[in-house]
């Protein structure tokens, strides 16, 4: 998990962000909500390093742009 990171002392983190994963996601079974998605940026966020996010994954169209919006919202809050 996340709290692993810190031991390993990356200077970065290069993290795929794939709302495949979503709860609206028809195909999916995963099954995170969108706080979900936000909590999890909240977490990631709090381990202070450099990051390259790279958005993947999502078919649900209509919910991509907000699933998103939420998500860096919370990582830069």
């Amino acid at each position: 998990g996340l709290d692993a990171i810190p031991a390993f002392g990356p200077d970065a983190l290069v993290l795929s962000l794939g709302f495949d994963a979503s709860e609206h996601e028809p195909l999916g079974y995963l099954r995170v909500s969108a706080d979900g998605f936000a909590r999890a940026a909240e977490r990631i966020a709090a381990l202070r390093l450099p990051a390259a996010i790279v958005q993947e994954g999502g078919y649900d169209t209509e919910r991509l742009g907000a699933l998103l919006a939420r998500f860096l919202g919370a990582y830069a809050a």
